[in-house]
C-alpha cells in the first residue's frame, strides 16, 4: 500500500501478521537500514516487535537552515519508507522517531555521471558471527558508497532469529551504507526453498522478471546487475533475456563507464564447490560479448581471484562462514581461470576512477591480499558495436521471434532453489563470434589485468 505525501516523499507501509504483543515494545527490533539508494531517492526499512506508528524526518547535512521533511506513519510492524526528490550526491541526516525511541543515520546519494567512488563487496557470513562482525567494523571505515553482498547471509533463510542476529551484526553499517544482496541458496528456506523471508526484509530495485531476486541500479558511471544463480529460480530464458536487455542498454548508455555482475554461485572457483558450468555456458559469452568488466560471487568461503575471455571473476565468500580449502580434484578449466587463491574472510574494497578500476582483496585482520587493477578505455566501444550488431540481428525479418516473458514472482509466492545437487540454470547466451573472440583475446593479451601482492 503505497500513501503520497504532502512532502513529496512515498511512504510503503507492510503489515506483518504476528502473535500477541510483547511485555515491552521494541521500536527497532531490526533497522531502521538504508535500502534502493539512488540518485533521487532511498528507502528506510526497520521492524518493530509490534505496531507502532512512526516519524521520519529527513535534511540535507551541514547545511544550516535547511528545510527537514517529514513524514508521519500509521502504526505498523514493518515499516518500509520511500523518500523522493532528494538531490544528487548530496549527504542527507535522518531520523526516525518510534514507540519513544529515536534512530539517527544518514542517506548520501549517488552522483549524476561518472564520479570516482568505492563500494565494498563481501559475503557468506551465515553463523560465523565474530568474523562477521569484525568485518562490518573495517568495512563501515572504509566509508563505501554502497555494499554488494554476494549472497548466503544468513544460515537457513527460513529461520527468523537468523536473519535478527545478520541484522544486528550490520545495524550501524546498514543506518549508513545500502547494502545490495545477491540472494543465496542459504538465503531460502530450507523446508520449502521460498524466498519469502528473504524479500520481507529488502526493497530492492524493481523493473526485473522477478522482483527482488534480479535488479539492476546505476552509481555514478557504473551499472551492477544482481542475478539469481538458484536452481529453478524463474524460467533461464527469461532471466537471459533481461541479462542481455539490460547490458545492451548499459552498452548504448555514454554515461556508463564499467559494468560489474554478483551473484552467488561462481563460474569458476577452485574450491570445495567448484565452478558452476551451466552459469558460464549459459552467460559466460553474453558478458564477454558485452564488456562486462567483473563477476563477483560466494558461496566458495574464501576468496579466489580468476580471470577468463577478459572477464574478472572475484570469489567473495569469506563474510564468516567456516572457510574452505582448495579441492586437489578441481575442473582443469578452473584451474585454468584461476590467479590467486586465498583461504581467509575478507572483503574487497572496489575503486572507480574513470576508465580506471582498482579491487583490493583485505583480510579481516587489515592485511592485503592483493591488489587488481585495470583500465580499458576501448572497453565501452566493443561493447556499444556488439550491442548494434546483436540489435540489428534481432531486427531482421528471419531473426525476428516472439519472446515470452515468465510472470513475476510477487510476494507470497514461492520459488525453486539450489538443491544438494547444486544448482542449474538453462538456456545458453548467444556466442560471440570468432571475430569477437580474437579482438577479445587480443585485447585481454595488452589490456590484462596488472595484480599487485605485498612481498
Amino acid at each position: 500500500m503505497k500513501l503520497a505525501t504532502p512532502l513529496g516523499a512515498v511512504l510503503v507501509v507492510v503489515l506483518v501478521a504476528g502473535s500477541g504483543g510483547l511485555a515491552s515494545a521494541q521500536p527497532f527490533r531490526k533497522g531502521p537500514m538504508l535500502q534502493s539508494v539512488d540518485a533521487t531517492s532511498g528507502v528506510l526499512l526497520w521492524e518493530s516487535s509490534e505496531s507502532l506508528p512512526a516519524r521520519v524526518v529527513v535534511a540535507v547535512a551541514g547545511v544550516a537552515g535547511a528545510p527537514a521533511r517529514e513524514l508521519a506513519g500509521p502504526a505498523t510492524r514493518l515499516h518500509e519508507v520511500r523518500i523522493d526528490g532528494l538531490a544528487p550526491g548530496t549527504r542527507h541526516t535522518w531520523r526516525v522517531e518510534c514507540g519513544g525511541e529515536t534512530a539517527t543515520g544518514e542517506l548520501i546519494t549517488a552522483p549524476l555521471g561518472p564520479q570516482p567512488f568505492t563500494f565494498v563487496v563481501f559475503g557468506d557470513s551465515r553463523t560465523g558471527h565474530e568474523p562477521h562482525r569484525a568485518l562490518v567494523a573495517r568495512i563501515r571505515d572504509e566509508a563505501p558508497a554502497f555494499v554488494l553482498g554476494t549472497g548466503d547471509m544468513v544460515f537457513d533463510g527460513g529461520v527468523p532469529d537468523d536473519w535478527q542476529k545478520f541484522f544486528d551484526i550490520e545495524r550501524a553499517l546498514l543506518a549508513e551504507r545500502p547494502l545490495f544482496p545477491a540472494v543465496g541458496n542459504h538465503d531460502l528456506d530450507a523446508m520449502t526453498l521460498s524466498a519469502d523471508a528473504y524479500r520481507q526484509w529488502f526493497a530492492l530495485p524493481g523493473g526485473s522478471p522477478m522482483p527482488e531476486r534480479i535488479y539492476a541500479f546505476t552509481w555514478a558511471g557504473v551499472r551492477v546487475l544482481v542475478v539469481d544463480s538458484n536452481g529453478g529460480a524463474i524460467p533461464a530464458g527469461d532471466q537471459t533475456a533481461w541479462l542481455e536487455d539490460e547490458l545492451q542498454a548499459a552498452a548504448f548508455d555514454q554515461q556508463i563507464e564499467h559494468v560489474f555482475v554478483a551473484l552467488h554461485h561462481p563460474f569458476y572457483s577452485t574450491a570445495t564447490h567448484g565452478g558452476h558450468a551451466g552459469l558460464r555456458e549459459a552467460w559466460g559469452p553474453i558478458f564477454e560479448r558485452y564488456g562486462v568488466d567483473a563477476v563477483f560471487s560466494g558461496h566458495d568461503h574464501l576468496y579466489e581471484h580468476l580471470e577468463q575471455n577478459g572477464v574478472r571473476y572475484f570469489v567473495s565468500g569469506g563474510g564468516g562462514a567456516p572457510l574452505y580449502r582448495r579441492n586437489p580434484l578441481a575442473s582443469a578449466v578452473d584451474v585454468a581461470a584461476s590467479v590467486l587463491l586465498d583461504r581467509s574472510h575478507h572483503y574487497l574494497r572496489v575503486q572507480v576512477a574513470g576508465g580506471a578500476v582498482e579491487v583490493t582483496a583485505i583480510r579481516v585482520d587489515g592485511s592485503i591480499i592483493e591488489t587488481t587493477t585495470w583500465g580499458d578505455e576501448r572497453r565501452r566501444e566493443r561493447a556499444r558495436v556488439a550491442a548494434r550488431d546483436a540489435r540489428a540481428t534481432a531486427a531482421a525479418p528471419s531473426a525476428r521471434t516472439e519472446r515470452t516473458v515468465g510472470p513475476a514472482l510477487r510476494p507470497g509466492k514461492t520459488a525453486g532453489g539450489c538443491g544438494a545437487g547444486g544448482c542449474s540454470v538453462g538456456g545458453a547466451g548467444a556466442g560471440g563470434g570468432s571475430l569477437l573472440v580474437v579482438l577479445l583475446l587480443l585485447a585481454r593479451v595488452r589490456f590484462g589485468s596488472s595484480v599487485r601482492r605485498p612481498a
